[in-house]
């Protein structure tokens, strides 16, 4: 099952720190842990923008009732209102939903948290695709195991790009 997290074009520059295809190969290689029981459509999709702080502000407030910018947002198409991830079986496409990225805001974070913008940056993308697959950290439990994927999806990739980096040497 490919994954293709489609990025608006205008900013795919903008992304260039991260290996995209590395990443869909590490979020598709681990479906079964995203979507436990659930049949792998042939292509899964996402869609991923970039948002300035202005814009990003107006989004946390009209879908979160948050004032002020955010790093990432993510609309799940298949989350239902008991928060399960619970898309169609047999279809042989499938969008998973949108993420929206603030840069401003990742770059703050990275500065605040010590981290280069390219981590800061690889976090926030592997967050807002667990939203889509209705992972949540609203309570100290799905806060852990949400952050338990996230660090092994982040694990995995940081070697796969490494192994790249040497190949290309």
């Amino acid at each position: 099952m490919p994954l293709r997290i489609e990025v608006d074009e205008s900013e795919s520059n903008v992304l260039d720190a991260i290996r995209i295809p590395l990443l869909e190969e590490t979020i598709e290689s681990l479906w079964d842990t995203l979507a436990p029981g659930r049949l792998k459509p042939s292509v899964a999709r996402i869609d991923l923008s970039v948002a300035d702080p202005r814009r990003m502000s107006e989004l946390n407030e009209t879908f979160r009732g948050v004032k002020g910018p955010t790093d990432v947002l993510a609309f799940p198409l298949w989350e239902t209102e008991k928060g399960v991830f619970s898309p169609p079986g047999g279809w042989p496409e499938l969008d998973l939903g949108d993420v929206v990225i603030c840069l401003e805001e990742i770059a703050r974070n990275a500065q605040r948290y010590g981290k280069s913008f390219e981590e800061e940056l690889l976090l926030v993308l592997v967050h807002g695709v667990l939203h889509l697959f209705a992972f949540d950290h609203a309570c100290e439990k799905d806060r852990a195991g949400m952050w338990k994927v996230q660090e092994d999806i982040i694990e995995t990739y940081t070697k796969r790009s490494a192994g790249a980096r040497k190949e290309e040497e």
